[in-house]
C-alpha cells in the first residue's frame, strides 16, 4: 500500500486505475466532440506540443538516473551520447514536419470539421506518441544502468514498441488527414520491433543503438522524399 494524494492505492491495482483513466478519458472525448466546438489551432497545437515536450523531457531525467551509477568512463560517455540521440531523433520525428503539418491541417479544416479533426489528431493519435516515448525512457534507464549487458526482455520490448507505436502515431495522423500511407514509419516501426526483440544476446547500448539508427533513417528517408512538401508547408 502507497500513499498517493487524494488517498491510498494499492500498488497491485496502479495499472487497472490507469487503465480506467484511458477508457474515460477516450469515452468522454469521443461522447464530447460531437458537439461543435470552436478549436483555436495554433493554441490546440501549441499545447499538445508542450505535452510531448514534457514527456521528452521525463525521457532526459530517465537517462540521468540510468547513468547515476555509471563510472565516468569511455562507456558512460558513449552511452549518454546513445541515448541523448534517440531523444533528439524523438524529438525530429515530431517537431521538425508533424507538428507544424498538424497545425496547418487543423487551420484548414472549415468550423464543422474541426472539432472532430482536433480530436483525432491530437487527442487519439497523440496517445500513441506520448506512451512511446515514456516506453523508450523506460528502456533507456535500464540500457543505461548496464550498457554493457544484454538489455532484459521487458527493456526490450519497451523498447521496440515504444518506437513501433511512437512512429505508428504518426502514421494515423497523415492517413486521417490526407489519406496517404507513411511507409517509411511503419516499415521502420515494424523492423524496430522485430530489431529490438531478437537481438537477446547483444549488449544493452547496441540494441538501442541499433533501433535509433532505423528511427533516424526512416525520419531522414521521409524528409529527403517530402523536401518540397515540407518546405511549402514550413513557409505557410
Amino acid at each position: 500500500m502507497r500513499y498517493y494524494p487524494g488517498g491510498f492505492v494499492d500498488a497491485d491495482y496502479r495499472a487497472w486505475v490507469w487503465l480506467a483513466s484511458l477508457v474515460i478519458d477516450v469515452i468522454g472525448t469521443l461522447t464530447v466532440a460531437r458537439v461543435e466546438w470552436r478549436v483555436s489551432p495554433s493554441h490546440f497545437a501549441e499545447r499538445f506540443a508542450l505535452i510531448v515536450i514534457i514527456a521528452l523531457g521525463e525521457s532526459i531525467v530517465a537517462i540521468g538516473i540510468g547513468t547515476s551509477g555509471l563510472q565516468r568512463d569511455t562507456t558512460y560517455a558513449l552511452s549518454v551520447v546513445v541515448a541523448f540521440a534517440g531523444v533528439a531523433a524523438l524529438w525530429w520525428a515530431y517537431f521538425d514536419f508533424t507538428a507544424v503539418a498538424a497545425e496547418r491541417a487543423l487551420r484548414r479544416a472549415s468550423p464543422r470539421a474541426r472539432g472532430p479533426l482536433a480530436r483525432d489528431v491530437f487527442t487519439y493519435f497523440h496517445y500513441p506518441v506520448v506512451l512511446g516515448i515514456i516506453l523508450y525512457a523506460v528502456a533507456a534507464k535500464k540500457t543505461l544502468e548496464h550498457p554493457l549487458d544484454p538489455l532484459s526482455e521487458a527493456g526490450r520490448w519497451a523498447l521496440g514498441l515504444g518506437i513501433a507505436i511512437f512512429l505508428v502515431g504518426f502514421a494515423l495522423m497523415r492517413f486521417r488527414v490526407v489519406r496517404r500511407i507513411a511507409w517509411e514509419r511503419l516499415a521502420a516501426a515494424v523492423l524496430s520491433l522485430v530489431i529490438a526483440v531478437m537481438l537477446d544476446g547483444a549488449d544493452a547500448i547496441e540494441t538501442l543503438g541499433v533501433v535509433i539508427v532505423i528511427l533516424v533513417l526512416s525520419v531522414a528517408l521521409e524528409t529527403a522524399r517530402l523536401r518540397e512538401l515540407r518546405a511549402a508547408i514550413r513557409a505557410g
